[in-house]
């Protein structure tokens, strides 16, 4: 799969934001904020280590349905590890002595539906899929004893995200958001991972 290109990804966003606007005099609108334990997987898994990350999300719950859609963006990072550096330190050969850090950074921007069980209730269960918009930026900074630089690639992927969540509704506009999922970047690099999502939802 080729990667977006931004004229497609500006003409998208211009969609989903008017969408956005229109469904809100329909929904109860909540909004999440979590931290985010990421297990690197596939190509990813291969030279770098887990990382860690936050999400924000907005949930519109539509009246009298346990259908409901969600607005997300999230940041997570990953370093290479120290083999992975040590391996471009032999590679480039410098004439100066440079030591490598190499870092990728995923930013998802994610419209998804979820079905919600049990709304009425405490104890409450998310199931869907998110799609839309990774952001993949890798970055490898040369660290010297007197200088440093950087280099950084920035590529569009389309990502898929498949989810499970529980939140447990401790007062009536506020509670815990536990998220668990795994997503995907189709196309170019195979940068995936799972995640594992902790934090707190309240209704605006």
């Amino acid at each position: 799969m080729k990667l977006l290109s931004k004229s497609f990804i500006k003409q998208i966003s211009l969609i989903v934001s008017v969408l956005f606007l229109s469904i809100t005099a329909y929904t109860q609108v909540s909004m999440s904020i979590t931290g985010n334990y990421n297990i690197a997987t596939f190509d990813l898994q291969n030279n770098f280590q887990n990382g860690y990350g936050a999400t924000a999300e907005i949930f519109y719950n539509f009246h009298d349905s346990p259908f409901m859609a969600s607005l997300s963006f999230s940041t997570n990072s990953f370093r290479a590890t120290s083999e992975y550096e040590a391996q471009m330190k032999e590679y480039q050969n410098d004439v100066v002595d440079l030591n490598y850090q190499i870092h990728t950074l995923v930013t998802p921007i994610h419209l998804a539906a979820d079905y919600h069980f049990f709304r009425e209730k405490k104890l409450q269960v998310l199931m869907g899929i998110g799609l839309g918009l990774n952001i993949v930026t890798d970055k490898v900074k040369q660290v010297g004893q007197y200088t440093s630089d950087y280099t950084k690639d920035i590529q569009y992927y389309f990502g898929v995200n498949p989810h499970f969540g529980l939140i447990y509704q401790f007062e009536k506009d506020l509670g815990v958001l536990l998220k668990t999922g795994c997503n995907r970047s189709l196309g170019g690099n195979n940068v995936s991972y799972a995640d594992i999502r902790l934090g707190l939802i309240y209704k605006i």
